[in-house]
């Protein structure tokens, strides 16, 4: 009898270990896909291609799959009359719930061992762009930077609601996940709005079904449904020295469960840091500050101010600068070659290049860029690292790529700066295209895209030799619906994004010195998709295209 019944075990075994092996390779090849809008574009348009491959090839008598299956197929049926997908990818809410469909239905299917879903899965889309709940949690983050920049309420955000587009409403499980998100990720204030907006939908349920689930905070009534929440709440209020909120909060818990430890810890750390707050003359003036450093003489705001300011599109040019700003056609070396060109600055100078890159030459670049695109990352040589304030994914192409449309784009900005664009292994007077792709709430904070003389320094021989990057040339490759300004602080430039233009700033000063009023930042996506093109040019090879000035200071062009 051992050995009749030993092949049906050993298969169950085995059925079991392919399941687990097929997860654990999915878990260690996975990658991100909320910070790239293509990639979340991908995951929009395959949706009736894996349902197709699941219903072939799949058994789905289990109810949970059957489930998310039928929200699956009912989403994919309310688009049909939908042409392009980018109309509804480019809202950040419908690309939650498109994510929160992925992940419940490979969880589902790994917790009951259905490896033909799986399967189905990998087969459609590849192991790698299988959306994790690491993607959720990263929704979520890219949501807190659009609060936080353009002063978007949580309940607008739950509603579907953004800059006048709609889509469908968060649930309250979904409101109690981001209120969640918010705290560990210590968004304190929009932990405490996430989570006033869940009580109040807890609230509204009641009145609606007449069956309240024993939950009224405004009243002081504190049940076991809602501790967590509310013990999140407290956390948030004492984060932000909202220190008797807390309190009133955790004494209520306290009284309503004086066994549970973690209601009387959290109650300990609260009133230890009211009480350090209170001992320290300058405390609660620091927790207050608005920090230190450059402060503008005309508007009195500090660098991040302006930055907020110019991404929300405030106009913060005076008059006299405004008048001495141009546009007119840029004429290069080549007869009849000409550019239309807005000076947004004059010394130092910014321009807006328009009309420099064709629709077919736009999308060649994203093309050429897509099937290498990898999480953007920032730092100085061998200490490179994903940031929350770069939310993109980048590759780099160079002007050898078997499409000849990339050579050309690069000899066109030569053509526009008077530059030299030459791209070669060693001595290069210009990178390649740098080309990246914008995700959820995508933006770059603020940084200069030259190298301080003691970091350049630590670079190879090999990039020391080419110099310090001298100058920026940004192709716009999409229009964005909102947000997505290129600003720059200093100035109180604002340049918002237009399909095929260009924007074009030096880095450094016709002396060579570094110039950190060059500070600039990319604005969050608020809706929409974002994609640019960077050519960076280097000061190998234009000492007779950009000569050194008679005056060392001087930032004419």
């Amino acid at each position: 009898h051992m050995f009749s019944i030993a092949p049906a075990v050993m298969n169950y075994v085995l059925g079991i270990y392919s399941a687990m092996t097929l997860f654990h390779a999915w878990m260690m090849v996975s990658c991100e896909v909320f910070s790239s809008t293509s990639q979340i574009h991908h995951l929009a348009t395959v949706r009736s291609a894996i349902l197709d491959a699941i219903s072939n090839n799949v058994k789905t008598e289990n109810d949970d799959i059957k489930r998310v299956l039928d929200v699956f197929r009912r989403d994919v049926e309310s688009l049909e009359g939908v042409h392009d997908a980018w109309e509804y990818v480019g809202h950040p809410v419908y690309v939650y719930h498109m994510l929160k469909h992925y992940v419940t239905l490979f969880k589902v299917a790994v917790n009951s061992d259905n490896k033909a879903v799986m399967n189905a899965l990998t087969e459609v889309l590849g192991e790698s762009l299988i959306p994790t709940e690491e993607d959720l949690v990263g929704w979520c983050k890219g949501i807190f930077t659009i609060q936080n920049m353009y002063n978007i309420s949580s309940k607008d955000i739950a509603s579907g609601l953004i800059a006048g587009r709609e889509s469908k409403p968060l649930n309250k499980e979904d409101i109690k996940f981001i209120a969640e998100v918010a705290h560990s990720s210590k968004n304190h204030l929009l932990s405490l709005e996430w989570v006033d907006l869940w009580l109040s939908n807890v609230v509204e349920d009641c009145k609606e079904r007449k069956v309240c689930i024993r939950e009224e905070f405004r009243e002081g009534k504190i049940v076991a449904e809602t501790n967590d929440v509310l013990l999140l709440k407290a956390k948030a209020f004492t984060q932000t020295s909202q220190f008797s909120k807390a309190v009133h909060i955790l004494e209520q818990l306290e009284e309503n469960d004086p066994e549970n430890d973690e209601f009387s810890d959290q109650m300990s750390k609260t009133r230890k840091l009211q009480s350090m707050i209170r001992e320290s003359p300058d405390g609660q003036k620091h927790m207050n500050s608005r920090g230190r450093g450059f402060v503008d003489a005309e508007t009195k705001l500090t660098i991040t101010e302006l930055h907020r300011s110019l991404c929300r599109g405030e106009d913060l040019m005076n008059s006299t600068m405004k008048s001495t700003l141009f546009c007119r056609y840029r004429k290069t070396e080549t007869p009849f070659y000409q550019f239309k060109e807005e000076v947004m600055h004059v010394e130092p100078h910014i321009s807006m290049f328009y009309d420099v890159l064709s629709d077919d030459e736009a999308l060649a670049l994203q093309i050429a860029a897509e099937p290498d695109l990898y999480r953007a990352k920032v730092g100085g040589p061998g200490k490179r690292m994903v940031i929350e304030g770069r939310t993109a994914k980048l590759t780099w192409i160079k002007d050898d790529h078997p499409d000849p449309t990339i050579k050309l784009l690069s000899k066109r900005v030569e053509h526009i700066t008077g530059l030299s664009t030459q791209y070669r292994k060693r001595k290069a007077s210009a990178d390649a295209f740098q080309v990246v792709d914008y995700g959820i709430g995508g933006q770059y904070i603020p940084h200069r895209d030259y190298q301080a003389p003691a970091q350049f320094k630590n670079n190879p021989e090999i990039v020391r030799e080419s110099g310090n990057r001298l100058a920026t040339f940004m192709f716009y490759l999409t229009d964005v619906e909102a947000g997505g300004a290129t600003v720059f602080p200093y100035f109180k430039v604002g340049v918002s994004p237009v399909k095929n233009a260009a924007v074009f700033w030096y880095d450094l000063a016709r002396s060579g010195q570094t110039m950190a009023e060059t500070l600039h930042a990319g604005c969050p996506v608020l809706l929409g998709r974002k994609w640019v093109a960077n050519k960076w040019i280097r000061e190998y090879g234009q000492e007779f295209r950009r000569p050194c000035s008679i005056d060392k200071d001087t930032l004419k062009e």
